[in-house]
């Protein structure tokens, strides 16, 4: 009896040291230290790659499962050894690395994306604010226009400056901002000139070219034509041009004249009423024209009548063909400016 004691008792305790040993044995026991520090590691590259601003979703997902792996890792630490068992922590760490490079590459691939969208927008805005700022030097314009110009400058700048911080959306959407105020004063200034092109206006200013034209061939005498629409001034005499200038006009360049101090060129029918020569006018010579003439003031009533105009307005005077213009752009206050030289040929051409 004591024999078989002995024996049972031993293969027991042969039993109980192969249980013992197994785990220890298979390395489950064994921490899995690289595979922690290669997780640790991916998720620091994901944030790096700024994968919560980009990947938010996939970097929380890659993050929440490092959580449960270090707290898995830890729990199995403390354990007696052979009761320890890291192989959940093993398979979380690998699932972490996993989500955390697809968090990463998600992000770099989102940001590569915005960077480009935000490019194109910066690029197509450019362009919007360049062709409006070129409008403003060619026409004149009101205060709400003028707004508009300075908005999606703003605007622009802005986005310039968001887009070196590395706020792709943010500085797209500013562009886009910049591009809706410039499209939104180039739409107004087209509007505007668009009476260049009003078919009834065109044949009006065509009529009163010709009847002044048609009066130098009666007469045998002076005329003057001036075009608004291509700036240029022609001199006929006897109803044939003898010559033909640039000249530059009213920085209201695209309206008729209806007050003082709005800065647009008349339109109409005119007479030279006194030449100016050296010292008798601001811009070395000029000729007077007789505006406001009956037409003008008629037109001056009814724009105040119908509240375009306030009460207090006058429809202004002192209107000339003048020298010292040839600078390219307008800039007179509704006055039309040649070089010194044409107007050495219109002061003698001219008789009053």
């Amino acid at each position: 009896m004591r024999r078989i004691i002995v024996v049972v008792t031993t293969l027991v305790v042969i039993a109980s040291g192969c249980l013992v040993s197994y785990p220890i044995l298979s390395g489950r026991t064994t921490p899995p230290a690289l595979a922690r520090d290669i997780a640790l590691r991916a998720v620091e590259d994901a944030q790096n790659a700024e994968a919560s601003s980009w990947a938010s979703d996939r970097l929380a997902e890659a993050e929440n499962l490092l959580h449960l792996a270090l707290t898995e890792y830890r729990t199995q630490e403390v354990r007696f050894l052979p009761m320890r068992n890291f192989a959940a922590a093993e398979s979380l760490f690998a699932l972490v690395e996993t989500r955390a490079k697809q968090a990463a590459e998600d992000a770099i691939a989102k940001k590569n994306d915005s960077r480009a969208m935000a490019e194109s927008a910066l690029a197509s805005a450019e362009k919007a604010v360049d062709a409006s700022s070129a409008l403003a030097e060619n026409i004149h314009l009101s205060r709400h226009e003028r707004s508009l110009l300075n908005r999606s400058r703003l605007h622009m700048t802005r986005a310039k400056q968001r887009w070196r911080d590395g706020a792709f959306p943010e500085a797209r959407q500013l562009a886009d901002d910049a591009i809706v105020a410039a499209e939104a004063l180039g739409n107004l200034c087209s509007e505007r000139a668009s009476r260049y092109s009003e078919a009834s206006l065109i044949r009006s200013w065509r009529r009163m070219a010709q009847e002044t034209i048609d009066w130098s061939r009666r007469t045998g005498k002076t005329a003057i034509v001036v075009t608004k629409a291509n700036h240029r001034l022609t001199l006929y005499r006897g109803g044939v041009a003898r010559a033909t200038y640039s000249c530059d006009i009213g920085y209201n360049n695209v309206n008729d004249k209806l007050s003082s101090g709005d800065g647009a060129t008349p339109e109409g029918k005119y007479q030279v009423t006194v030449k100016k020569g050296r010292g008798q006018s601001k811009y070395y010579k000029a000729l007077l024209i007789d505006y406001p003439n009956g037409e003008d003031k008629k037109n001056f009533q009814e724009a105040r009548r119908r509240g375009i105009l306030p009460r207090n307005s006058t429809p202004g005077g002192l209107i000339e063909i003048h020298g010292d213009g040839g600078r390219g752009n307008d800039w007179t206050k509704g006055c039309v400016a040649v070089t010194n030289d044409q107007m050495d040929v219109l002061f003698k051409s001219v008789e009053v």
